[in-house]
């Protein structure tokens, strides 16, 4: 092989690997695109959550959402929050935008909730309103707390 041939196998698998390197950023962009365009969404809930929490309002839900469940509106309108927040950092898991050792952190707060009544209360009256994935991650939180001591829950 002369030095022309050389250099051509060498720019040829230059050119392959920043071609990879582009379709790996490319993909990860993409992932990072729905994860930002689903924290919209949630931000937006979370917006209405926030207006809710003050106001006469969040009785008005909770009559729509959980008129059989023994919680305050404030409790309620705390415990959608917490589970929506939760949901969005689970698809972002998912995605591969929040990485594993710090998911394990996630997990940990999911089992924390888990000892607060009213947010098991309200999780169980609404698991059906989140993707199934995430019902199964809850779920299993919620099996594991029932064997711990219940804690009082937050009072208004």
């Amino acid at each position: 092989m002369e030095i022309g041939d050389w250099l051509q196998l060498v720019q040829t698998v230059c050119l392959l690997g920043a071609f990879v390197g582009l379709i790996v950023q490319l993909r990860f962009t993409a992932k990072i695109a729905k994860a930002a365009a689903y924290q919209s969404l949630v931000s937006q809930l979370e917006s209405l959550h926030d207006r809710l929490y003050t106001s006469d309002d969040a009785q008005v839900l909770k009559d729509a959402m959980a008129p059989d469940v023994d919680v305050s509106p404030r409790q309620m309108v705390l415990a959608l929050s917490l589970l929506n927040l939760l949901e969005s950092a689970h698809f972002q898991y998912g995605l591969g935008v929040i990485p594993k050792k710090l998911w394990a952190g996630w997990q940990d707060q999911i089992s924390t909730f888990f000892k607060m009544p009213f947010f098991r209360k309200i999780w169980r009256a609404n698991r059906a309103a989140y993707n199934k994935s995430f019902r199964v991650l809850l779920d299993e939180a919620d099996a594991r707390a029932i064997g711990a001591p219940e804690k009082p829950g937050m009072e208004e």
